[in-house]
Order: C-alpha cells, then sequence, then structure tokens
C-alpha cells in the first residue's frame, strides 16, 4: 500500500532561520532545534506539486504549495515552508540560500457573502537540489 499523500498542516519560518540546516543525503535534510516554526492556518486541505526536470546536463527541481487561509500574511518576504503530511512525512519547500520561495496571494472579494472569501496563496520553489524530507 503507498503513502498517503495529502498535506493536512502549513508552517513557515524565515529563510535565514534555516543556516545551519544539513544535507543528510538523498532527499532529506536536519533543520536545526532552534528553529520555531509558524504556524499557517489552511481552511481545507493544501495541495502540493513536486517536479523535476532535466534540461541538457543540469536538474531542475520544482514545488508549487496552494491553500487557502482566513488570515493575509502580510509578511510574505523570504519565508520558507514546512508541508506536514497525513503520513507523518514533512516537506521543506525553500532554504537559507538562494532561490527564495515566491509567495503570490489572491484576495477573493466576490459578489456574494456566502461565497469564497478567503485569501489563497500560491508558494512557487525552484532548486537544483531535490526538495528533501525532514526532521525536525
Amino acid at each position: 500500500m503507498g503513502k498517503l499523500k495529502v498535506v493536512i498542516a502549513v508552517d513557515r519560518v524565515k529563510c535565514s532561520s534555516l543556516s545551519g540546516m544539513r544535507m543528510n543525503g538523498k532527499g532529506t535534510a536536519k533543520v536545526p532545534e532552534s528553529v520555531s516554526w509558524e504556524r499557517v492556518p489552511i481552511s481545507t486541505l493544501a495541495s502540493l506539486v513536486l517536479a523535476d526536470k532535466l534540461d541538457g546536463k543540469v536538474r531542475t527541481y520544482t514545488a508549487q504549495l496552494k491553500f487557502l487561509t482566513c488570515e493575509e500574511l502580510s509578511d510574505r518576504d523570504k519565508y520558507a515552508y514546512l508541508a506536514t503530511l497525513a503520513d507523518g512525512r514533512k516537506l521543506l519547500i525553500g532554504s537559507e540560500e538562494r532561490p527564495f520561495p515566491v509567495t503570490m496571494m489572491e484576495e477573493s472579494i466576490p459578489q456574494s457573502v456566502k461565497d469564497n472569501q478567503l485569501y489563497g496563496l500560491v508558494i512557487s520553489y525552484e532548486s537544483s537540489r531535490r526538495i528533501p524530507t525532514i526532521s525536525v
């Protein structure tokens, strides 16, 4: 039976707080214990798409995390995101080095008060390193 691939929680931290992060092996990393994660309230399950491509001899890994939240994230400058899956795995989107994740926020102002009035966030990240599973 395969692993359940559902994002149940999203946390974030400033990228500068990840200094001292070590890559342990292919696809895993160790984050310093002093890192203080900030929980992002998500209204429904988030979606995460991981991909990689080979262009010539260079492999590039990408991640796109999408979720809805009831709170406006006013500070969107250079944050790394931690996606927690239902099976307990934690995937780190971002690092202390460039390139940093790019955050796009969309505010919905519908015609009816019954329609979605949440903020939509899309976190995009591209790196030459695999998106790591981490232990915190």
